[in-house]
């Protein structure tokens, strides 16, 4: 009887993994061209900043909240940037005052749902519209050319044939992860999410540990807005649209719940390379875009509720 459970759950806990080497596989098969150096090099690229940004979403979530306006601060910070990113100053400002922008953007969700109370979805909804349009402001809803050359160099260079981007993830990934599993602040993240209540009569200050990863939401989007800015080569204030639905869509893949307490980095990461797999192999099937918002929203419903059913079980 022990054997069997401990059978279903190493199951539950690796069948994301499972799924996408089967999707690979398939992809494969199906688009040779799949498999190539040079598509997966792409696939790196375009994971990179979605992972970023996700990570910081994991932060959030895990601590019983959400954030809708990572989309729009990717967009913004990109902006900053770009302005600042065109040669007049060392490559180090544009990314600080980048960072500096998203954790800014973070606080004051931070502030408005825990010192506010508002929901989190009602706070950062009002963030996402009123920073999308501060980058239209500062922007004048043009696209901001001209960067330099070391600044496009951030993103198309590579180490040892791994792109840049991907290693910017990795470095994330790996201090994300320990923060996570291995300090104190990581173990009141989870119990904030947990159980809110509990947390504060164990004498965690909960409004300082909320506002702290909306906090770090914010300052991983201001860094990937840097690195988006670098991948593409320009500021566009209408960038970014729907990156808070691919962060939200690979954390709840990856098994980070909704309702908070729960979730792994290592499953953020295969969510996220999962989402991304999924979106290249539509596009080299030549399935149009709108598909890829339909399978993308299909994923989402489908994974919050094998979380929901998943909790109702142990109940």
């Amino acid at each position: 009887m022990k054997e069997t459970r401990r059978a279903k759950a190493l199951i539950s806990e690796y069948f994301i993994f499972v799924i996408f080497i089967a999707l690979v596989v398939v992809l494969t098969c199906l688009k040779p061209s799949f498999i190539q150096p040079a598509n997966l090099v792409n696939i790196l690229k375009q994971a990179s900043i979605n992972g970023i940004l996700a990570f910081g979403m994991m932060f959030v979530i895990i601590a019983g909240g959400f954030d809708m306006s990572v989309g729009s601060t990717v967009a913004f910070t990109g902006i900053l940037a770009a302005m600042l990113g065109q040669g007049q100053y060392p490559i180090f400002v544009p990314l600080v005052v980048a960072m500096l922008g998203g954790l800014a953007v973070g606080i004051i969700n931070g502030v408005g749902v825990s010192v506010g109370n508002l929901p989190p979805f009602i706070m950062t909804l009002g963030t996402m519209t009123a920073v999308r349009g501060l980058a239209l402001l500062i922007s004048d809803g043009k696209p901001i050319i001209g960067i330099s050359e070391s600044y496009k160099a951030v993103a198309a260079s590579s180490i040892f044939g791994i792109p840049m981007l991907a290693v910017f993830l990795v470095v994330i990934i790996l201090i994300c992860s320990f923060v996570l599993s291995k300090t104190v602040y990581g173990r009141r993240v989870y119990a904030c999410g947990g159980n809110l209540l509990a947390a504060q009569v164990s004498g965690i200050n909960t409004t300082r540990i909320r506002i702290s990863t909306f906090a770090i939401a914010g300052l991983l989007a201001g860094l990937s807005g840097f690195l988006m800015t670098s991948r593409v080569t320009i500021g566009q204030p209408t960038a970014a649209e729907s990156y808070e639905m691919d962060a939200i869509t690979a954390c709840v893949v990856g098994g980070v719940s909704m309702s908070g307490g729960v979730g792994k980095p290592w499953g953020v990461v295969v969510g996220c390379l999962l989402i991304t797999v999924i979106a290249n192999g539509l596009d080299i099937m030549g399935v149009s875009s709108h598909w890829q918002k339909i399978v993308k929203g299909a994923i989402i419903v489908l994974a919050v509720l094998i979380d929901v059913k998943g909790k109702s079980k142990k109940r």
